[in-house]
């Protein structure tokens, strides 16, 4: 794992094809630029047809008991 974190997140690179190394930031712009706001409008409009007003996951391990009964 800290191989990892070292080798990649730090200096933001991506794993490319054939063993590649590259560079994270026009991945990044790039979602934020088109996948963020689709995300968002998904959210917004599913909150909107379905009449939600929040949407709530479990904030540790021992909440996602609640959830399977």
């Amino acid at each position: 794992m800290k191989g990892t974190y070292d080798g990649l997140v730090i200096p933001r690179k991506l794993p490319g094809p054939n063993n590649t190394v590259t560079d994270a930031k026009p991945a990044y712009d790039a979602a934020m630029k088109t996948a963020r706001p689709a995300l968002q409008a998904l959210y917004r409009d599913t909150f909107a047809k379905n009449k939600l007003d929040r949407h709530r996951l479990p904030d540790r391990a021992e909440g996602r008991d609640c959830l399977k009964s």
